[in-house]
C-alpha cells in the first residue's frame, strides 16, 4: 500500500489533480484458480449508467436514487465465451471476474449519470445532499456534501441548454444560466435529471 501511495501522491503536480484526482482498484479473479491480482488507475469521474441501474434493480417507475447507481457501477463484472481474462498463474485465458473499488478518494468527486446514446434515457434521479461513500471505498472512510450539480435542457446531446446549480458560502444554492443568476435560497430540491453532479468531502 505505501508504494501505491507513493505512486499516487507523485501525480499531483497540479491543484486540479490535488483536488478532483483519486485512485481506483480493479480486482480480476481467475475463476480456476482463484488467483486475484489487482491494477491501480488515477480518475477523476466516476461513470453511473442510468439505464443499467434502472434494469438491474428492475425498476417500476422512471426513477432511480444515486446510491442505486453506484452500487450497480461496483458489482462484478464477468468474463467468459469470447471475452475471457488471461491468467498468469494458469497460463492460458479463463473464466473470470473484476470488481471495482475507489482506494484513495478525491477531494471532490464528480458523478457522471450517462443516459447512452444522445442522452436518450430519460429517467428521474435522486441525490442526497450528503453522501456516504464508506461502502465504496477500500480505504478511506468518505462522507461527502453536495456542492454544485450540472442539468441539461433539452431533448438530446445535441441540443439544449446547460445550467448549474451551485453551493454558495453563504449555504444558499443558486442557478446560473449563461448571465442569469437565480438564489434558491436553501430550497432546491434533490432531484431531476441531472447531467454532472460535484461531492466535497465533509472535511473541506
Amino acid at each position: 500500500m505505501e508504494n501505491i501511495v507513493k505512486v499516487f501522491n507523485s501525480q499531483y503536480n497540479s491543484i486540479i489533480a490535488d483536488l478532483f484526482y483519486g485512485l481506483k482498484k480493479t480486482t480480476y479473479k481467475c475463476l480456476t484458480c482463484n488467483d486475484c491480482p489487482a491494477d491501480y488507475q488515477l480518475f477523476n469521474i466516476i461513470n453511473l449508467s442510468i439505464e443499467q441501474t434502472f434494469v438491474e434493480k428492475k425498476k417500476k417507475e422512471y426513477k432511480v436514487d444515486i446510491l442505486e447507481c453506484l452500487e450497480v457501477e461496483q458489482k462484478p463484472k464477468y468474463f467468459n465465451g469470447d471475452n475471457q481474462l488471461f491468467c498468469d498463474k494458469c497460463n492460458k485465458m479463463v473464466d473470470g471476474e473484476s470488481v471495482n473499488r475507489i482506494y484513495i478518494a478525491p477531494k471532490i468527486m464528480i458523478l457522471f449519470l450517462d443516459r447512452g446514446f444522445n442522452n436518450s434515457f430519460r429517467c428521474e434521479v435522486t441525490f442526497p445532499e450528503k453522501l456516504d461513500m464508506k461502502q465504496f471505498e477500500e480505504v478511506d472512510d468518505g462522507e461527502y456534501h453536495l456542492i454544485g450539480v450540472i442539468e441539461h435542457l433539452g431533448p438530446s446531446s445535441n441540443s439544449g441548454h446547460f445550467i448549474a446549480i451551485c453551493k454558495h458560502f453563504d449555504d444558499n444554492w443558486y442557478l446560473f444560466s449563461d448571465d442569469t443568476i437565480v438564489n434558491l435560497h436553501k430550497k432546491y430540491k434533490k432531484e431531476g435529471e441531472p447531467y454532472l453532479l460535484f461531492y466535497e468531502t465533509m472535511g473541506s
